[in-house]
């Protein structure tokens, strides 16, 4: 519901459906490709923070106001309001992603005060994005509306001890600079140094395992955001529950999609939303390591549609046939200079780029040289799959 002040009031049964406490997740995960481990409030309350980009208000404060039980079974109000800059919008699912790329790079190489210097190559690499100048001025945006949104949270900030905080003016970014075009050094045209220092307090949760998965690798796999945000919302309630349904309404205003007519105009518009969502999540795999199993079925007076979920264990077919690598080079400079010389050496620079930089990240210098040489001399000439038959030399 919400009323004339842009206030939204989420009654307790629709509130953030997440465990209240996070069980301590195994510290290899740090290393893991797939799985990032996030600060646990911003995927507590993700669908609140990181919504569609058609979400109405975007450009406006907007306040979430929601039951809360504390310990001592009192009942209060959580309250958290998103205050985008002068004349710029909030975030979006676009920055969540953002996000969680940061988080990878700075569990991989930062200090322990939340600092991290990294590229936009680098960034946009993490994020599976092609480079070009577009991407890089999209992300400087992002960054920007990391660092200058603030967000006031209301009795609904989960601290160490796992009581509730208010704080008020807060930034997921603490600190933001970067170069722009004019002042790069000459010969780095398109290498844009970038440092960031995340917010005390989430730097204070994810070093003190306060923190709750994603799946990174599914995440990126969507390319529908309504999707993205769902699979979100359910990865998170499906790590406490086996199964889990909303009716279409419902879901709406979960994702705050009510004010956005074309998906809640009527029965046959949400079933074709539903099953768009469906589509991209059926069979991704959670960040568990469990699988998503998602249908659409009528509601039991057939007067509306819902989504149904449940997840399984992974089966053989569900798993990739290989094992997580271990980081072997952290050196960004050695990496970027592997990762050139097998794309000057294999081709298709732009489209496997990506991949180069794993295979520059996860084996010695050694093994790739002896790798490229071996593709040198092996190499036919009507050969169709140069990558394929690249990554084989390992």
């Amino acid at each position: 519901m919400q009323n004339n002040n842009n206030t939204i009031v989420l009654p307790e049964e629709e509130g953030p459906d997440v465990p209240e406490t996070q069980e301590e997740l195994p510290l290899d995960l740090y290393t893991s490709p797939e799985v990032v481990r996030g600060e646990l409030n911003l995927k507590r309350f993700s669908n609140i923070l990181f919504p569609h980009f058609r979400t109405k208000d975007l450009d406006k404060p907007r306040t979430f106001s929601f039951p809360y039980r504390l310990p001592d079974g009192q009942e209060t109000v959580q309250k958290i309001t998103i205050k985008p800059a002068a004349g710029e919008r909030a975030y979006t699912t676009y920055t969540q992603r953002i996000y969680y790329a940061l988080v990878i790079l700075w569990f991989e190489r930062g200090t322990p005060e939340g600092k991290l210097t990294f590229s936009l190559r680098e960034l946009s690499r993490r994020m599976n994005l092609s480079w070009s100048g577009v991407v890089a001025a999209r992300l400087i945006r992002e960054l920007s509306c990391l660092k200058e949104t603030n967000i006031s949270w209301l009795s609904a900030f989960e601290i160490l001890d796992g009581s509730r905080e208010s704080m008020r003016l807060f930034n997921i970014l603490s600190d933001l600079n970067y170069e722009t075009l004019e002042e790069r050094d000459t010969g780095k045209r398109f290498v844009t140094s970038c440092y960031i220092q995340f917010h005390p307090k989430v730097v204070g949760n994810l070093l003190a395992n306060k923190v709750a998965p994603v799946n990174f690798t599914a995440l990126l796999s969507i390319n529908s955001s309504i999707a993205e945000m769902f699979y979100m919302r359910i990865d998170s309630v499906l790590s406490m529950k086996p199964f889990f349904q909303w009716t279409s309404q419902a879901l709406i205003r979960e994702l705050q999609l009510a004010g956005v007519p074309e998906y809640s105009r009527n029965a046959a518009t949400r079933r074709r939303l539903l099953q768009k969502i469906v589509r991209e999540v059926d069979g991704k795999p959670l960040s568990t390591g469990e699988i998503i199993h998602a249908s659409v079925e009528a509601t039991a007076d057939e007067g509306d549609w819902k989504i149904v979920c449940s997840k399984s264990k992974p089966t053989e077919r569900d798993v990739p046939d290989r094992k997580n690598l271990p980081i072997v080079n952290r050196d960004t400079d050695l990496i970027d200079y592997l990762a050139q010389e097998i794309a000057g050496t294999v081709g298709y620079a732009e489209e496997n780029a990506p991949l180069y930089q794993k295979l520059a990240r996860h084996y010695p210098r050694d093994l790739v040289h002896r790798a490229l040489a071996e593709f040198r001399a092996e190499r036919p000439r009507d050969l169709k799959n140069p990558g394929g038959f690249f990554i084989d030399k390992f």
